[in-house]
């Protein structure tokens, strides 16, 4: 779907995830060709993907959001990652690179 959009000469402006109906969620994709603004239709799925892709925003209707959102608090068995996202990339590689097979058998 990024290749067609770049192919259009499009860009995507963003992501609204709209309504939920009869089980099924609906989505829309706000794009921009040229001087003109275009909605098309989607799949959550689809949009979603396409947002990650093109590093668009994502939203998700307000009303909807307000019926069927979900808040997940953080229980006792989370763990706060603090630091640069930097600097703990480069200490899993050097942990990556300091292990062996051994160290997972029992």
């Amino acid at each position: 779907m990024r290749e067609i959009v770049e192919t259009l000469g499009a860009k995507v402006v963003r992501v609204l995830v709209t309504e939920l109906r009869d089980g099924t969620f609906f989505a829309e994709l706000h794009l921009r060709a040229g001087e003109r603004d275009v909605v098309v239709s989607c799949r959550p799925s689809d949009a979603i993907a396409l947002a990650a892709r093109t590093h668009s925003p994502l939203y998700v209707a307000d009303d909807l959001m307000e019926t069927e959102g979900l808040v997940i608090e953080p229980d006792d068995d989370d763990v706060a990652v603090e630091g640069n996202p930097d600097e703990l990339v480069g200490e899993f590689r050097e942990f990556l690179d300091r292990i062996r097979p051994e160290d997972f058998t029992s």
